[in-house]
């Protein structure tokens, strides 16, 4: 749709019609400032349509599984690295690309610890890390390309994790888990005041 214009209207086969506030408990929706995502449920068969600012060249797009694929930390990893990794929503196994689809779905990564004995983060619980953007911002290269960018704070206590990244809203919620070992700075810098 053209930025900021209202959800679509979705007319079933039969005629009656759907808006993103009035519509029957078994469909979810979700609409953006340039789109909408509906999710609906044994749909009937016959012609639907969509009525809308829907801008020319626009499509809509069925799809039946929806999943994320998150790049794995690299090992080894240490405290107060600065770390680019990257995350995509799929849509039956295909990057999903939608304007604005940034402000549709909410991405989030926690670390959770193991609660390993001598480890520092032992005593330490499930921290939020960082989230993902498809904004063009920070490091995310380019806004609306389905290539989610996340910065994640390593300045927390070495030991091992679990990381959990969750991509949500309100139709659907995905979540990656991996462990992975969190080290202790290779080296030790000091600041020394000049003479």
């Amino acid at each position: 749709r053209n930025y900021g214009s209202s959800p679509v209207v979705v007319v079933q086969p039969d005629g009656s019609k759907w808006y993103s506030s009035r519509h029957p408990g078994s469909v979810k929706w979700v609409d953006g400032i340039t789109g909408d995502i509906i999710a609906i449920a044994n749909p009937t068969p016959g012609p639907w349509q969509l009525l809308g600012d829907v801008l020319p060249g626009s499509k809509i797009e069925k799809v039946s599984k929806i999943n994320i694929d998150v790049e794995p930390l690299p090992q080894p990893l240490y405290q107060g690295e600065r770390l680019k990794i990257v995350a995509r929503l799929t849509a039956d196994d295909l990057t999903m690309r939608m304007p604005g689809l940034d402000f549709m779905i909410e991405w989030t990564s926690k670390f959770t610890s193991e609660h390993q004995p001598g480890d520092d983060n032992f005593a330490t619980g499930t921290i939020i890390v960082g989230a993902y953007k498809d904004n063009g911002e920070d490091l995310d290269e380019r806004p609306d390309d389905g290539i989610f960018t996340g910065s994640t704070n390593l300045e927390q206590p070495a030991g091992h994790y679990k990381l959990s990244v969750t991509a949500r809203n309100n139709i659907f919620e995905r979540e990656y888990n991996m462990p992975f070992l969190l080290s202790r700075q290779p080296i030790n810098v000091k600041m020394i005041a000049p003479d």
